[in-house]
C-alpha cells in the first residue's frame, strides 16, 4: 500500500486527454541495523588509552534505497536506483567526496534484452564476480580482497550469453581534487578500467576479474576503498589486480555452500607504500606485504564459518564465525564472532580500524 501510494503521488504523469501516461515500477525500502559489541585489546596495546576493551554500540551500515524501472517496449527498460547509507549509532548520513566502503551508490541504467549498461557510482566488475565472495561479514570481519569495492564516475556493462556473463567498467575522474577517486586530497586525475567474467548454473558459480589504473595517479591514506587504492609498485602506479573467486551449492534447499575467493595484486617490492619489501611492525610481530591474498569458508543453514589470510604474511590471517535468526517477519537477530591475528587489519572494515581487535557483537536488523 506504501508503495503504491508513493508511485501515485510521486509518478503520476498526466497526458492532455488526462490519462496516466506510464505506470513505473517503483522500489523503495532498506535496513536498519542496531547491536552492541565487546572487543578485546591484544596485551601490547593495553597500556596506550586509545585501545581498551569494552562495549560499543554499533550500526552497521543501515540503508534507505529508491528505485523504479519502465519497460520502454518488448525488449527495453530503463531504471534507476538510490542507495543511501546511514549511520543508526550517530544518526548520520555519509557523503560520498571519499572513496570508502559506506559511501553511497546511485546510478541509472538501460537493458536492452541481453545488454545491460549503468552509469554513477556503483559496484564495481571485480566486487560483482570475486570480491562479493570475501564480503559475508555481518559486523567486523577481516577483507582479504583487495580491489575496487565501488566505483565512482563510472560506467558499466554486462552482456548475457547463456549462463556466461560478460563484464566491464571504465572509471573516468578528470576533476581529481575534490570530486575524483582521490578524495579531498587527491592530487590527480583517475582513469581505470576493469574486464570480467562470470559462469552461473545449476550448483556452480566461477567468477573472474581484472582490474587496472592508466592515469599514473597515486592512491593515499584517504582511498581505504581498497588496498589496491593504497599500493605502489616499482614504477609508482597503482598495481593492476586479478582474482577469481566462485561458490558450490551442495543444498539448494538450504542454501548451504562452499565458497572462496583469490586475489592478486602485482605490487612489486616497492617498499614506500605497501609493496613486498614493506612491512608493518606491531610489537614483536613483524609482517611484509605480498601479492595474493584469499578466503575459503561454508555456509550452514544460518551459520557461516570464513577462513581469511590477507595481503600481509601468515601474520595477517582472520577466522569469523557469524550466525542470523529470523526472530519475526523481516526482523533479524544477528550474532559474530572475529578472532584476526596481530596484523590483520581490515581496509574497508566499517570502523577502519588499523589493529586487529577479536570482537564479539550481536545486532537486530530490520528489513523494511
Amino acid at each position: 500500500m506504501f508503495k503504491k501510494a508513493v508511485t501515485s503521488l510521486l509518478l503520476f504523469n498526466l497526458t492532455s486527454e488526462g490519462v496516466a501516461a506510464f505506470s513505473p515500477d517503483l522500489d523503495i525500502g532498506g535496513t536498519t541495523k542496531i547491536g552492541l559489541e565487546y572487543n578485546v585489546v591484544p596485551t601490547k596495546w593495553a597500556s596506550n588509552p586509545q585501545y581498551q576493551d569494552g562495549f560499543d554500540i554499533i550500526s552497521n551500515s543501515s540503508n534507505f534505497h529508491i528505485g523504479a524501472s519502465q519497460a520502454l517496449d518488448q525488449d527495453s527498460t530503463a531504471y534507476f536506483k538510490y542507495v543511501l547509507r546511514i549511520d543508526t549509532a550517530m544518526g548520520t548520513m555519509n557523503k560520498s567526496t571519499q572513496v570508502k566502503s559506506g559511501t553511497n551508490y546511485a546510478y541509472v541504467g538501460y537493458t536492452y534484452k541481453n545488454f545491460d549498461i549503468q552509469t554513477g557510482a556503483m559496484k564495481s566488475i571485480p566486487y560483482k564476480y570475486v570480491g562479493k565472495y570475501d564480503d559475508v561479514a555481518f559486523i567486523e570481519g577481516y577483507h582479504s580482497y583487495s580491489a575496487n569495492r565501488k566505483i565512482q564516475k563510472a560506467v558499466l556493462a554486462t552482456y548475457q550469453i547463456g549462463a556466461l556473463q560478460l563484464g566491464t567498467d571504465i572509471q573516468a575522474t578528470a576533476t581529481g581534487v575534490a570530486d575524483g577517486q582521490q578524495g579531498d586530497q587527491g592530487t590527480s586525475s583517475i582513469f581505470s578500467y576493469a574486464v570480467g567474467a562470470q559462469y552461473a548454473k545449476d550448483n556452480v558459480e566461477i567468477g573472474v576479474a581484472y582490474n587496472a589504473y592508466t592515469s599514473g595517479a597515486v592512491g593515499n591514506s584517504n582511498t581505504s576503498q581498497s588496498e589496491q587504492l593504497q599500493s605502489l609498485n616499482n614504477s609508482g602506479q597503482i598495481p593492476p589486480y586479478w582474482g577469481i573467486g566462485g561458490a558450490y551449492t551442495f543444498d539448494k534447499a538450504t542454501g548451504n555452500k562452499l565458497f572462496g575467493q583469490f586475489s592478486y595484486l602485482s605490487r612489486g617490492n616497492n617498499s614506500n607504500q605497501h609493496g613486498t619489501n614493506s612491512s608493518l611492525s606491531n610489537g614483536d610481530n613483524v609482517g611484509y606485504y605480498q601479492d595474493s591474498s584469499y578466503d575459503i569458508g561454508i555456509k550452514l543453514y544460518n551459520t557461516i564459518l570464513r577462513y581469511s589470510s590477507g595481503y600481509l604474511d601468515s601474520e595477517s590471517n582472520s577466522l569469523l564465525v557469524n550466525h542470523q535468526t529470523e526472530v519475526a517477519k523481516n526482523l533479524f537477530l544477528r550474532t559474530e564472532v572475529n578472532f584476526p591475528s596481530v596484523l590483520a587489519v581490515d581496509s574497508f572494515n566499517s570502523r577502519h580500524r588499523t589493529i586487529a581487535i577479536n570482537s564479539y557483537a550481536v545486532d537486530v536488523k530490520y528489513v523494511f
